[in-house]
């Protein structure tokens, strides 16, 4: 991807995540503390823990993308999945092949994309949304496929690419909706944590 292509993603990315928190802001006026940090959590947890596991995977497997076998037309390129880059990354990169023609397995685009699923938790802490957990599901769901099959078109990366970040997304969700909204011994940890501080500052005022 070319830098001005970067910096322009790069832009519609901070320009909504801004959007999204005024709307976050608006939407969990009247809800409970609690409720709120719950859904902080999980959102930083998933979205923090999907990019570091999709990048320490990206540098060891050094799968080439599917652009750079389409540009040399050398079906040799090609790696699967599940094999480990080897001594063809440290070639073509002495040749002058940029090093992120090997970041192909896992999309870390679709991985980010597959994040919007987490919309199945915003009728808890908005009371609009109540009952239309299902839409914000599918209206997730829409967007990461709609991301995957741009990548795709883009030749960025491989079906197995994006099946493999939707599913390292969705089983983070997992362990972070599991932590926080099931473990009551993690969140009580993490509500102590957070309160503790508050509740001295107050007493430090009195």
């Amino acid at each position: 991807m070319c830098r001005r292509c970067r910096c322009g993603w790069r832009r519609w990315t901070e320009f909504a995540a801004a959007l999204a928190g005024f709307l976050l802001l608006l939407a969990t006026e009247g809800c409970q503390t609690k409720t709120i940090l719950r859904f902080l959590l999980v959102l930083a947890f998933i979205s923090i823990g999907m990019m570091i596991v999709i990048n320490v995977i990206k540098i060891p497997w050094g799968r080439p993308r599917m652009r750079l076998l389409l540009a040399t037309g050398n079906e040799s390129y090609f790696q699967p999945w599940w094999k480990l880059g080897g001594s063809l990354k440290a070639k073509l990169i002495a040749e002058g092949v940029a090093s992120d023609e090997f970041r192909s397995f896992p999309s870390g685009h679709t991985g980010c994309a597959a994040c919007a699923m987490l919309a199945i938790l915003l009728p808890t802490v908005c009371k609009r949304l109540r009952g239309k957990e299902r839409l914000c599901l599918i209206i997730g769901a829409v967007w990461t496929a709609v991301v995957a099959f741009s990548r795709l078109m883009m030749g960025a990366h491989f079906l197995t690419d994006v099946t493999a970040a939707t599913a390292i997304t969705l089983g983070i969700a997992w362990l972070g909706i599991w932590l926080c909204y099931f473990n009551g011994k993690f969140f009580r940890l993490v509500w102590g944590l957070v309160s503790e501080p508050t509740a001295n500052n107050k007493n430090s005022e009195t």
